[in-house]
């Protein structure tokens, strides 16, 4: 490309020159025309103003002749005639030598004197038939004059012969040069240009395989080059396009099959949690029933003893309520699910209540040889909660690391405060639970394998029950444990201040 730009410079540079210097000369010949016809205008002024001198020099020669005086009225207006021409002509020589230049000066300083003879000679009559001094003077300076206008002249005549043949010059040139410029940018740049051209349309229509071989000036070659680099990197392209317009495709079946095996499970809790209320209403059912068979029998056996009758009805009675509970424990997660369950929130002391509770279960704990200890970083704190639903999700924490110990117990409860409210964790050092487990653990009806053969009696109620309650305070639950290890549950639930009343 630079050589190219250099070449297109230098037939610039040669272009002006051929222009500039006819241009330049014609100038400078216009010029000299243009003085030339002002010094010849001036000569034409001083060739007249010598033969009116010549002509009045005559007059007054012959007035004087015929016995007339130089002061009388005829002498008088013929003198000052002469003296107006002599002024004239003073002045067009002044003229002159301006237009001349300094080089001209000397040349006109002898009409200067020639001028001043005529002056000084003009009104003397001639001797002895000889003609006298000025009108020799007059007729050098008309010679002169007239020699003048004829070199004028032929200057003049040169210099519009020069601007022709140079006019003519550079416009020969300059059509020669235009031709040569064709031809050249026809061959250099004009071809490889079109090769060019057709190598992008085949481009544009798809052919990503066709390239261009290298030909004209080196910058046309490397735009050729470049155009060969552009199509492989555009045929490059492509290929990754088409891979990752694959991958996408595969992307995106995966996910599809993942958003129908997603699905598929959303449809399987579906059909879970029916078939669980199914077996709860069943499981409910029977109960009641016996219950209320057994009430019945017990009021008709006139045999039974007044204390036999309070004992069948005290056990039918806790029947009634363990069932109350459990049919008001799915009603509260019903209603969470579809939203925060109202709950009888009233300003309470949580450390007082984990307190209270973990003291009514440690008796059990030291009875089997195991421990719980509360630890709590906050002397009084305060929310905002439902004391029977908090005591529950604190007995049913408790309660599941009690289960699901191996050995004695080790609970150990902690209650600390973080900006976001307080947090209460439970942690034991029973079976654990299997990582791929955790997710499901809050669904109704799920337990985890270790904790359904360790204790079998549980209903899988116990930890949704426990995140419905949370949630209905505005907190929310975790887990994290680790099989063998242990488990840990954290409950966090917000300040009194940010708290909800019902």
């Amino acid at each position: 490309m630079n050589r190219l730009l250099q070449t297109i410079g230098l037939a610039l540079i040669g272009l002006l020159l051929l222009l500039g210097v006819p241009s330049a000369v014609s100038w400078q010949s216009l010029g000299e025309i243009s003085a030339n016809s002002k010094r010849a205008s001036v000569a034409h002024e001083v060739l007249d103003a010598h033969l009116m001198l010549g002509s009045e020099g005559e007059r007054l020669a012959l007035h004087l002749e015929k016995g007339g005086k130089p002061d009388d009225p005829v002498g008088r207006k013929t003198q000052a005639t002469i003296d107006q021409q002599l002024t004239l002509i003073r002045g067009r020589i002044g003229e002159e030598i301006e237009i001349i230049g300094k080089g001209g000066a000397s040349e006109e300083g002898e009409e200067f004197e020639r001028l001043d003879r005529i002056a000084r000679s003009i009104s003397v009559p001639g001797q002895d038939g000889v003609a006298p001094k000025w009108r020799e003077e007059i007729d050098t300076a008309i010679a002169h004059e007239r020699a003048e206008l004829e070199e004028l002249k032929d200057r003049n005549a040169r210099a519009v012969t020069r601007i022709q043949a140079l006019t003519i010059l550079a416009l020969v040139g300059s059509l020669l040069m235009l031709v040569l410029g064709l031809i050249w940018l026809r061959r250099t740049i004009a071809a490889p240009a079109i090769v060019l051209f057709q190598g992008m349309q085949r481009l544009m229509v798809g052919d990503r395989d066709f390239r261009i071989e290298p030909s004209g000036q080196a910058a046309m070659r490397e735009l050729h080059r470049a155009f060969n680099s552009m199509a492989e990197q555009i045929g490059a392209a492509a290929q990754v396009e088409a891979q990752n317009r694959r991958e996408l495709e595969s992307a995106v079946g995966s996910r599809s099959a993942e958003l129908k095996q997603a699905n598929a499970q959303l449809l399987e809790i579906s059909e879970r949690r029916k078939q669980f209320l199914a077996d709860v209403s069943h499981e409910l059912r029977t109960p009641l029933a016996i219950i209320g068979g057994e009430a019945d029998v017990a009021l008709r056996n006139s045999d039974a003893t007044i204390a036999e009758h309070r004992e069948s009805l005290v056990r039918v009675q806790d029947q009634a309520r363990s069932m109350s509970r459990l049919v008001d424990d799915l009603l509260f997660m019903a209603r969470n699910e579809a939203g925060p369950a109202a709950a009888r929130l009233a300003p309470l002391n949580l450390t007082k209540l984990v307190e209270a509770v973990a003291a009514s279960l440690r008796p059990l704990l030291i009875a089997d040889g195991g421990t719980l200890d509360v630890h709590s970083s906050v002397p009084a704190a305060r929310i905002l909660g439902d004391e029977g639903r908090l005591r529950q999700l604190l007995n049913i924490l408790l309660d599941n690391s009690i289960h699901y110990s191996e050995q004695a117990p080790e609970i150990e409860v902690s209650l600390d405060q973080t900006r976001d409210g307080f947090l209460v964790a439970v942690r034991d050092k029973g079976v654990g639970i299997d990582p791929a487990e955790l997710p499901l653990l809050f669904e109704r009806y799920r337990r985890g394998s270790q904790s359904a053969a360790k204790h079998d009696a549980g209903t899988g109620l116990g930890l949704p029950l426990a995140k419905a309650i949370a949630e209905s305070h505005g907190g929310s639950i975790t887990i994290e444990s680790t099989p063998g290890a242990g488990t840990t549950v954290v409950v966090l639930l917000p300040e009194a201040a940010a708290g909800r009343s019902s």
